[in-house]
């Protein structure tokens, strides 16, 4: 059972990391339209002042993403860190019992000579 549920965590850490590269990709496109955007906007703002409001407003958006994609990168990031570990611990853990069983298997032999 241990050993599904490994398996299942394992592919899902490896979906999850697909996940975050593919959405850092589209955070990157992003900001990269919020910079073109932004220019167009003061391109814009010197010719129609009402449109200040409409450029502030999408500038905090464009903040406000950039905040968000640099909290759900380091997300990403801690995520892998922590996949990792478990598999590093589940390694560690199919090793500790594989030599439970040798030893187990060994003892039995012992016993039984």
């Amino acid at each position: 059972m241990y050993t599904l549920h490994f398996t299942l965590y394992s592919v899902h850490c490896t979906l999850y990391v697909v996940h975050c590269a593919m959405y850092t990709a589209h955070s990157t496109l992003y900001t990269v339209n919020c910079a073109m955007y932004t220019a167009h906007c003061t391109l814009e703002t010197l010719h129609f002042p009402l449109y200040n409001v409409y450029f502030t407003w999408y500038t905090a958006h464009c903040a406000l993403y950039t905040v968000h994609r640099t909290l759900y990168t380091v997300h990403c990031t801690l995520y892998s860190v922590h996949c990792t570990l478990y598999t590093v611990h589940y390694t560690l853990y199919t090793a500790h019992c594989t030599l439970h069983t040798v030893h187990g298997t060994l003892y039995t032999a012992h016993c039984t000579l």
